[in-house]
């Protein structure tokens, strides 16, 4: 999937300069999906994460990938994709599906969890103190998710 020539000049206006995401899938010691990034970075995902919420209208895919700022561990590929409400249960952060033997992860989410998402990113860089959040996945999900802003310290000191 291509993003659109309009969408890449949109993530590039809403990306902060030195923004730096690291994704990468962990097994150990439980199996979580891993956005590691500076604070730079998590703004500029949380910005991207309510553009695309402000356009599910028109779009019902966001592949991490096409943010320049997002670095994937090997040929791992995430794609967040909105759904409908009753297909997850409220108050959920969506679910993931390991696809092509954990190489591809689809990750399901309403819109009413895409906007809860991105403002608890906005939170972690606003409040430093505060570094990290897990996210509340469903229970089926096939992994957990770990948000991380790995230079909070810089803020905080």
């Amino acid at each position: 999937m291509r993003p659109a020539a309009g969408d890449l000049s949109e993530y590039k206006f809403l990306t902060s300069p030195g923004a730096a995401i690291q994704c990468r899938l962990v097994s150990e010691p439980e199996t979580e999906l891993q956005l590691f990034g500076n604070r730079r970075g998590l703004l500029s995902f949380s910005n991207v994460l309510l553009w695309f919420l402000a356009n599910a209208w028109r779009r019902e895919f966001l592949s991490l990938g096409e943010l320049d700022f997002v670095r994937l561990d090997d040929q791992l590929s995430v794609c967040i994709r909105i759904t409908e409400e009753m297909e997850l249960p409220s108050g959920s952060d969506g679910t993931l599906r390991l696809l092509d033997r954990g190489k591809s992860l689809d990750w399901a989410i309403t819109e009413e969890g895409l906007q809860r998402v991105a403002l608890l990113t906005h939170r972690l860089v606003s409040n430093p103190s505060h570094e990290y959040d897990r996210l509340l996945m469903a229970q089926d999900s096939a992994c957990g998710v770990h948000v991380r802003m790995i230079d909070a310290v810089d803020w905080t000191t």
